[in-house]
């Protein structure tokens, strides 16, 4: 709640994401799968929180497939109509990696990335091994989703769990 309270005074976007993925969650529970995934999209204004719960959700539960391709059509779209393909290619291509250099030595961070830069690992290589860190446990996290959620018969695994795991190391 702490962290909550002090990333919404800030104007951060978390809190919004991880409401967006508990709201998801219920929804799919309840088998509401297109509404799931409209919202789940909405969590992707963080794509690191966002990303490893839609992901699962598009291979586990087959209906939210086309409601998450028309999302990100949609909001792809208004992306490009807004800045225009030229800020969308930089975004990804130097703005992301920036900001991920930004945070290796902030204090409020709990990643590999920071732990590596804490105990001496050069910047660039520490920054390299939370990136496969956060690649490896989407995958895994999104592999494991299903299993679980079938084994303690909870649906919102499905959601939650994904970013859970992927968030455990990575960059940022």
């Amino acid at each position: 709640m702490v962290d909550g309270y002090f990333n919404l005074l800030y104007g951060e976007l978390p809190p919004i994401a991880v409401a967006a993925l508990v709201a998801s969650a219920g929804l799919g529970t309840a088998r509401r799968y297109t509404a799931a995934a409209i919202v789940g999209s909405l969590a992707m204004i963080e794509p690191h929180i966002g990303l490893p719960a839609c992901l699962a959700m598009f291979i586990w539960w087959p209906k939210t497939r086309v409601p998450f391709i028309i999302c990100g059509t949609a909001l792809a779209a208004v992306s490009v109509a807004a800045i225009g393909l030229p800020a969308n290619l930089e975004y990804f291509h130097t703005v992301l990696p920036l900001h991920a250099a930004a945070e290796i030595a902030a204090q409020d961070q709990y990643s590999l990335t920071r732990v590596l830069h804490i105990l001496g690992v050069p910047d660039r290589i520490a920054l390299s091994a939370g990136s496969l860190s956060y690649l490896i446990m989407t995958v895994a996290g999104v592999a494991l989703a299903r299993p679980l959620a079938t084994a303690v018969e909870s649906e919102t695994l499905i959601t939650l769990l994904p970013p859970a795991v992927a968030l455990l190391g990575g960059p940022f």
